[in-house]
């Protein structure tokens, strides 16, 4: 019997232990024409655990990249000139292709 608890409270204790661990989560979307790719990733735990980074890329290079001090960005879309559109929570927030922030609508 003791041994049945002693087994029990490992696989509980181990079970806790996975289920708090973060891991890496990236969002990844391609303009219709192929041109331009941004991504918004981050360390995630039932909803983003810390800051995240978006991030335009033109083929291969990377034109902008921003991080967000705070978690909730999800759902990045890309035009075919380079403009971003995420979520953030309850806001939509469009960058152009530099990187500037154009509008927040909430």
């Amino acid at each position: 019997m003791k041994y049945i608890h002693i087994l029990l409270s490992l696989v509980i204790f181990s079970s806790v232990l996975h289920a708090q661990q973060a891991f890496s989560k990236t969002w990844i979307k391609d303009s219709l024409d192929g041109n331009y790719t941004v991504t918004v990733s981050g360390d995630y735990y039932e909803e983003f655990a810390g800051p995240q980074i978006i991030r335009l890329v033109d083929h291969d290079s990377v034109l902008w990249q921003k991080e967000m001090g705070s978690r909730g960005l999800h759902l990045p879309c890309v035009s075919n000139i380079g403009n971003v559109i995420i979520t953030k929570w309850n806001k939509l927030l469009m960058f152009d292709k530099k990187g500037d922030l154009q509008w927040e609508y909430k």
